[in-house]
């Protein structure tokens, strides 16, 4: 039922532009159309009061539109209907904001990729600094993007005016784990599609499991079962020396397991860098499960003669996703947005979470990859809560709208297979964690790339390893956190 109603929702985003045509060329509303907006309508929750209108201020939204990488989708600055089922989507859905709430979207679209960073940043500076409220919101990559939080560019957005973190278009863990003394300054959830895309996954070839008589990898996920252990055994139970050399290489040998890094199993496994205490950031290891974790995933990737070794294949991503497209490997671990790169793989694959730690574990959990959006409001915007409303208003609209096209008619439809996978991205979704050493990445001396670090360079100490960087990064949170403390906004 949950994805009839939101092929449903899809409908009828789809369906105003139609009517509208529609209209115009003498058409009526059929039955049909009236009972689907009728369905949505029974089905909608708002956080928004009715009578909101902000006179046709105009926000301005800095952009990214990467073409560096397009796993990460243009997410507000949609410009015009192409035909292409999510960018109609998210134009549809910012011209439903601009109606409901009086508004004017309007996206200043510029490369903002990781090497762009420099520039992208430089423009957010150069407009705060000069006080010419050019950008209400900042649509940034989550990798490098806070600075400008600690310089005070950002206003905290923690309790901003009519929007709701307890709604399900919102992430509520980048309020509870990104604030320092009350103040948060990025957000993310359905506002952006980068929050979904970004999610960590295991993709699977169908073929190969049917080949190894591997038939229960979705009830295995259903019933808590799907661990490392199970993860290990299919992976060793996969690899195959297809030309018979006596080795295993990435051109030729089927593997059972491929990826091209490890920051994945942090959250996967529950391993805590920092937990907030008090309304304060703290670092907080497990240290024992920490050394659990590494020694098990230093066994997994570099004696299970099913895993490709992954400090050869991390030297670029291309490597994993061709060994995957091309046929040649099992499982393959990377982040929904990598689906889009699929499109022309000839066998089936479908889609799971990432592996829990054990069966004792409540749930599976997972992070994002950090080329995700966050998203951030500079104090010079002078009108706040206009700026805020029209937020929460694309957030609900993404919800029901730009995510069900993103999710069951491009990702269901269009490039996995079955039904069973749309089953797993809900619980992929509805397991997204943020931590603060993600959230401040750039300012933590990117600490949240400790464990795919060590998992390439096959280091297991990590008592020494602690050691080694204790002291810096608590002088790195320390400054941080005195920084933001004292932040006016």
């Amino acid at each position: 039922m949950k994805r009839i109603i939101a092929l449903l929702l899809t409908a009828a985003l789809i369906c105003p532009l139609a009517s509208c045509q529609s209209a115009e060329q003498g058409g009526e509303t059929s039955a049909a159309d009236q009972t689907t907006e009728s369905t949505v309508e029974t089905t909608r929750e708002t956080a928004l009061a009715d009578n909101l209108d902000f006179g046709g201020e105009t926000i301005n939204f800095l952009c990214r539109k990467d073409e560096g990488n397009t796993s990460y989708i243009n997410e507000i600055g949609a410009l015009e209907i192409t035909g292409d089922v999510i960018d109609d989507a998210i134009y549809q859905r910012n011209r439903s904001v601009e109606q409901r709430l009086n508004v004017v979207i309007n996206p200043i679209n510029m490369n903002g990729y990781w090497d762009n960073q420099k520039e992208f940043l430089g423009r957010v500076r150069n407009s705060v600094s000069s006080g010419d409220n050019e950008y209400d919101v900042v649509v940034g990559y989550a990798a490098y993007i806070s600075p400008l939080a600690t310089e005070g560019m950002l206003r905290n957005l923690s309790d901003a005016p009519h929007i709701d973190y307890d709604r399900p278009w919102w992430n509520s863990s980048i309020i509870e784990n990104g604030s320092v003394k009350g103040k948060s300054y990025f957000v993310a959830g359905d506002i952006g599609l980068s929050c979904l895309s970004s999610a960590f996954a295991i993709y699977f070839n169908k073929r190969i499991a049917d080949e190894l008589s591997i038939n229960d990898l979705y009830d295995l996920v259903r019933s808590g079962k799907w661990t490392k252990e199970k993860a290990d055994e299919y992976t060793k139970l996969a690899a195959a020396d297809l030309n018979g050399d006596g080795q295993m290489d990435f051109d030729n040998d089927r593997w059972g397991f491929v990826a091209n890094q490890a920051s994945e199993y942090g959250a996967a496994f529950n391993l805590r860098l920092t937990s907030n205490q008090n309304g304060e950031p703290k670092l907080d290891f497990d240290m024992e499960k920490m050394t659990d974790a590494l020694t098990w995933l230093n066994k997994f990737f570099y004696e299970n003669e099913g895993a490709a070794p992954i400090d050869a294949v991390s030297t670029s991503w291309t490597i994993s996703l061709g060994m995957f497209e091309d046929g040649r490997s099992l499982f393959y671990s990377s982040h929904l947005g990598r689906i889009i790169y699929l499109r022309g793989m000839q066998d089936d694959f479908g889609v799971l979470p990432v592996f829990k730690w054990d069966e004792n574990q409540a749930d599976y959990q997972t992070t994002t990859h950090d080329g995700l959006s966050l998203f951030s409001v500079p104090v010079t915007c002078e009108h706040f809560e206009a700026t805020c409303a029209t937020m929460e208003a694309l957030a609900e609209e993404g919800y029901y709208s730009v995510q069900p096209a993103f999710y069951d008619v491009a990702l269901q439809g269009k490039f996995t297979r079955d039904e069973e996978s749309g089953e797993m991205m809900d619980i992929i979704k509805n397991n997204i964690t943020f931590t603060f050493e993600m959230i401040y990445a750039s300012s933590m001396n990117y600490m949240q790339n400790m464990i795919n670090e060590l998992a390439k360079s096959q280091n297991t100490n990590f008592a020494s390893y602690h050691a080694t960087y204790e002291n810096t990064w608590q002088a790195s949170l320390d400054k941080l956190v005195e920084t933001l403390s004292g932040l006016e906004h």
